[in-house]
């Protein structure tokens, strides 16, 4: 869930939302990792498609209990994104040791699996 949140920040920043602070619980039903990774999409076709001059435009903003901060979206690369990797990097590492093994035909340089 919280890599999920981390996504929807960083998705709003460049729509030009404010991101509120999430309550802590998300329904059990619902599809965080496809959420997840359509929003990953989502961000991936706006940047590779963005007009360079455009990235200052771009502003993490935050309404923390009726307190809205703006920051510049070079914050959202150097803490949020990082943060995201870092938690991802967990997650494959609780999934390895507790016995799920990382499919032996993906390559993760490429994000693909091979036949």
């Amino acid at each position: 869930d919280h890599i999920h949140d981390i996504v929807r920040m960083v998705e709003y920043s460049l729509t030009g939302e404010t991101y509120a602070l999430p309550s802590p619980e998300i329904s059990a039903d619902f599809d965080v990792r496809g959420a997840t990774l359509d929003m990953i999409q989502r961000i991936s076709e706006t940047l590779r498609g963005a007009d360079p001059a455009q990235i200052d435009e771009w502003k993490v903003r935050f309404d923390m209990g009726g307190n809205p901060m703006e920051f510049p979206f070079w914050y959202a690369i150097n803490g949020t994104m990082s943060d995201a990797i870092y938690h991802t990097g967990q997650v494959v590492a609780h999934r390895r040791a507790a016995g799920l093994p990382v499919n032996s035909n993906m390559n993760v340089f490429l994000g693909q699996t091979s036949a």
